[in-house]
């Protein structure tokens, strides 16, 4: 459960590490299965789960796995990774 700190009248902070694994995991899944929709074949859902439980819950990872799989997806991105070393 998400318990935020309020700091003041209208604000509060909210701690990332306290959202749940299975919200986090949805939403990158939710990423990942739009992202590589137009791979042919379209990766299966054990793929996808696969993908989302080695992001470990970092959203950035996911991105990393998409621009790895499939670079001409991410239009204008650049960059390097070693074969699979980010996870």
């Amino acid at each position: 459960m998400l318990k935020p700190e309020y700091s003041g009248l209208r604000t509060f902070v909210l701690h990332l590490d306290d959202v749940e694994k299975f919200i986090v995991e949805a939403d990158i899944k939710k990423y990942l299965e739009e992202s590589l929709s137009s791979m042919s074949p379209v990766p299966s859902p054990a793929d996808i789960d696969q993908l989302a439980r080695r992001a470990d819950r970092v959203f950035s990872n996911a991105v990393k796995a998409v621009a790895y799989i499939s670079p001409r997806l991410l239009c204008g991105f650049r960059g390097s990774f070693s074969d699979g070393a980010w996870w």
